[in-house]
C-alpha cells in the first residue's frame, strides 16, 4: 500500500510541476478589506491546497482524539475482564450436591 502513495505522490507533484511551468503568469487574489496578494498561479494553488489540508486536519482532530479517548475506555474495560476471568479461573470449584 505504501507504493501506491508513493506512486499518487509522484504523480501530483509531477503534474504540479508541470503545471507550474506551463503557468507561469501571475494572479492577484483580492481580500476583504482592500488587501490583495500578488503572486504565480502555481503558488496560489498550493496555498489554496495547504489551507485546505490544514482546516481538514483541525476538522478531523476532534474526532480523532475521542476515537483515541474511546479505545483507551475500552482497553481499561478488556483489562479489567481480563483480571476478572482470570481470578474465577482461581477459585474452587464446589460441588452443588
Amino acid at each position: 500500500m505504501r507504493y501506491v502513495y508513493a506512486f499518487f505522490f509522484v504523480l501530483f507533484f509531477l503534474v504540479g510541476v508541470l503545471f507550474a511551468t506551463k503557468n507561469p503568469q501571475g494572479v492577484v487574489i483580492h481580500f476583504y478589506p482592500d488587501l490583495q496578494w500578488q503572486t504565480s498561479l502555481a503558488i496560489a494553488l498550493i496555498a489554496a491546497a495547504g489551507i485546505g489540508v490544514l482546516l481538514g486536519a483541525v476538522g478531523s482532530a476532534a474526532s480523532l482524539m475521542r476515537t483515541r479517548a474511546q479505545l483507551a475506555l475500552r482497553q481499561r474495560e478488556i483489562r479489567a475482564m481480563e483480571q476478572e476471568v482470570t481470578n474465577l479461573r482461581a477459585l474452587p470449584i464446589r460441588d452443588a450436591i
